[in-house]
């Protein structure tokens, strides 16, 4: 039952009411949502690779230790 229904549905019978099995299968239509390119998420192969950070292990010098380990 709580799988399907929130903590607030459990509680509230006036609620339980309105959600029969007709509206929990009932599917919203796909929006095709146009998204300028300025808002558009960056794609991860386009930023740029950090080097600085990858750098910070040999400055640890981490990668000896473990190689005489």
């Amino acid at each position: 039952m709580d799988s399907q229904f929130t903590y607030l549905h459990q509680r509230s019978s006036n609620f339980i009411d309105i959600v029969d099995e007709k509206w929990r299968k009932d599917e919203l239509p796909a929006d095709d949502i146009a998204i300028p390119e300025n808002l558009e998420p960056p794609h991860l192969d386009d930023l740029p690779v950090d080097k600085e950070a990858d750098n910070k292990w040999n400055d640890l010098e981490l990668s000896l230790q473990s190689d005489s380990v």
